[in-house]
């Protein structure tokens, strides 16, 4: 169910929005492509510097575990 949900929901994406909020330059990107494509969530394990940042511009960023809990609910809920 997890692998069905999330080719459905991927997509190829351009960056055409730009951060530079991160503390880490290397994790710009990230911010960058969730704001360009409008996304309502990152997941990362990066807890120093992005985690740290939720919710970014309205932009969740959970962590692997928070977000299997996150999809549990989610897929079990209906």
């Amino acid at each position: 169910m997890f692998l069905e949900a999330y080719i459905d929901k991927s997509i190829e994406a351009e960056v055409t929005q730009f951060s530079t909020d991160c503390e880490d330059p290397k994790d710009n990107i990230f911010l960058s492509l969730a704001m360009s494509t409008n996304a309502e969530m990152i997941v990362s394990g990066d807890i120093k510097h992005l985690i740290s940042m939720h919710a970014y511009k309205g932009i969740s960023i959970l962590s692997p575990k928070d977000f299997g809990q996150f999809m549990r609910r989610e897929l079990w809920a209906g």
